[in-house]
């Protein structure tokens, strides 16, 4: 029987350094799970760190294309207000000069119409004076007083006042 306490204690020998062996690999194991901890903290600080850089870079090129943008977009509707100032500048001018032309029109009709009124006026003047004149003549006197004489002529262009208005 002797065989027989052999296997306990080896057993128990077993136990225990299984238990130190555990206790071993739990430290190994623990202090594996730290380190990884650790490299994982630093890994995503990193990419923390990286993706705040990032976004720094692009939210500065979005401001400046922004900027850009907006100088463009003012440049622009700068250019198209001078623009419709001249525009309008210039209708404006072509339409003074044709209001100009129209008025330079007008006093040329006016005058035109007082030369033509003249004229008229002196024309059937003298036709009156030479029917007045024919009246006198014994031929004149045979006839009577038909529709083409100067008296009728006078009734029918008005009084002197309104031979004024022709």
């Amino acid at each position: 029987m002797a065989a027989t306490p052999e296997p306990v204690q080896t057993r128990a020998s077993s136990i225990g350094e299984a238990s130190t062996a555990a206790a071993r690999l739990l430290e190994i194991a623990s202090t594996n799970a730290d380190q990884l901890m650790e490299q994982a903290k630093e890994e995503a600080d990193r990419i923390v760190g990286e993706a705040r850089t990032k976004a720094e870079r692009l939210t500065n090129e979005s401001r400046g294309k922004a900027d850009r943008l907006e100088t463009d977009a003012r440049i622009r509707a700068q250019k198209l207000d001078e623009e419709t100032n001249e525009r309008r500048q210039q209708a404006v001018a072509a339409i003074e000069r044709e209001r100009y032309e129209l008025q330079r029109e007008v006093e040329h009709l006016r005058a035109y119409e007082r030369e033509y009124r003249a004229r008229l006026k002196n024309y059937f003047q003298s036709q009156l004076d030479q029917l007045a004149a024919n009246e006198n003549t014994p031929a004149a006197a045979n006839q009577g007083q038909n529709d083409g004489s100067p008296r009728r002529l006078r009734s029918l262009l008005g009084d002197e006042d309104s031979n004024a208005s022709l």
